[in-house]
């Protein structure tokens, strides 16, 4: 898969629409496409997508969060690069973007509005230290003093990808007693082996037990929760709270402008929601899910 270099203005990308994301696909045998619209020395918007073969109807492709686009777009340009990826098998767009301009683009290129767009929360990285502090809630807050005052020991090391990795199996059966699905554990094996280094395990021990832990994604100046667990004991200290602090000095002091937190369920899962937003996240809704019928 040709992974082209991305331009500044199109380097803060969702994980979904990062060449590091289509490199851990490939390598899981999804057939996977980088596409750049423009000018290629100077091009203004990417997508990428996913596809397989679904008879009768030849190729599918889905573009996730994508496609991202330059500030340089204009609404015919994008109405023209959803048009060529349409007559390449494009169906599914799950927009990034729940604003007008994209609707406009989507709708001109002859995809139908099918689902409202979930909600995500995403941390801002680039404020400094006192004022990522600030934008906590309180309750937030006291929670982070209550952790950093139970003597919690972290460590922040590179993932290692073993299918036997005690993280993943603790994840699974958190899933199960909490009734979630979380993407498949081959994902993050194959996103730490064709990404090295950019798959970090955060661990939080106390007294040299572990109590709890997180997995974060590095791509571009981004970066995405992808896993978390906690122990009853991680619960009891609020370990999370420091983990999730802790991991985002550690970005921001290498220059990572934002840190995703995945999807900000109210209804369903207020609780996990506001633990999110609490943590001076903003809560951004996205585009929706889209398809398109019919040739191109």
């Amino acid at each position: 898969m040709d992974m082209t270099p991305i331009r500044t203005d199109l380097a803060c990308l969702p994980l979904q629409q990062h060449p590091a994301f289509g490199r851990a696909l490939d390598a899981l045998g999804v057939r996977v496409e980088l596409h750049h619209f423009g000018d290629p020395s100077r091009p203004i918007g990417q997508a990428l997508t996913l596809s397989r073969r679904l008879w009768p109807f030849g190729p599918v492709a889905l573009a996730s969060r994508g496609p991202v686009w330059s500030p340089l777009a204009g609404t015919g340009d994008r109405i023209e690069g959803l048009r060529m990826l349409a007559r390449r098998g494009l169906r599914i767009v799950n927009s990034d973007r729940a604003d007008p301009a994209e609707a406009k683009a989507l709708d001109g290129a002859g995809f139908r509005h099918w689902a409202a767009g979930q909600w995500v929360a995403e941390l801002d990285l680039t404020p400094d230290a006192d004022l990522l502090r600030r934008r906590m809630a309180a309750n937030w807050r006291n929670h982070l003093s209550q952790a950093r005052r139970a003597g919690l020991t972290l460590a922040n090391q590179p993932f290692h990808p073993d299918p036997h990795h005690w993280l993943l199996g603790l994840e699974a059966k958190q899933a199960r007693a909490r009734h979630y699905v979380n993407l498949p554990p081959a994902l993050p094996l194959a996103y730490a082996r064709n990404n090295p280094g950019m798959a970090r395990l955060l661990t939080a021990h106390r007294d040299g037990e572990r109590i709890a832990a997180m997995l974060v994604l590095c791509h571009g100046s981004v970066a995405t929760y992808h896993i978390g667990w906690s122990g009853a004991a991680g619960r009891a200290v609020s370990a999370h709270h420091l983990m999730l602090h802790e991991a985002a000095l550690w970005l921001a002091a290498r220059g990572y402008q934002r840190l995703d937190l995945g999807i900000a369920d109210r209804r369903r899962t207020p609780g996990l929601a506001g633990f999110k937003a609490g943590s001076g996240a903003s809560l951004r809704q996205l585009g929706g899910t889209w398809i398109r019928l019919g040739r191109a």
